[in-house]
């Protein structure tokens, strides 16, 4: 029985919800590097995530459950892109400028979180990233 990685994750939260979802549609899952990321999630990076792992026959039922709360989100978030006017975008973190640079280089230095970072957003069709305080559906 051979595992193989079907999604990668930032924070243990993410792979644990999409976790338990697999599961509770009879889909077995492990996720892999779940505890060095715990420990310390500026690993997470460096590393390459979580991995979510599932048996190759149970690949393609995964992915398919996948992609439905992949849809389901887009739709949550509520944002749509102002290059092409797509609603599938995903949160991500923007450190452009002074301030960004030097909150990534204390990060480093005393190992804790970025202080300063802008909330952005990633287009998935065209690539592009924007922040949205405009977009946002009222």
């Amino acid at each position: 029985m051979a595992f193989v990685t079907i999604k990668r994750f930032e924070f243990l939260h993410q792979a644990e919800l999409m976790k338990n979802t697999l599961e509770n549609e009879g889909i077995p899952c492990a996720l892999f590097d779940d505890q060095m990321i715990g420990l310390n999630p500026l690993y997470s990076n460096a590393i390459g995530g979580i991995k979510m792992k599932v048996n190759q026959v149970d690949r393609e039922r995964a992915m398919k459950v996948l992609e439905l709360l992949d849809q389901n989100q887009d739709d949550l978030i509520g944002i749509t892109c102002p290059k092409c006017g797509s609603n599938k975008v995903e949160p991500s973190k923007n450190f452009k400028g002074l301030k960004g640079i030097l909150s990534l280089i204390t990060a480093f230095t005393y190992m804790i979180f970025p202080l300063y970072q802008k909330q952005s957003f990633f287009c998935k069709d065209c690539g592009g990233v924007f922040i949205a305080q405009e977009n946002l559906k009222k």
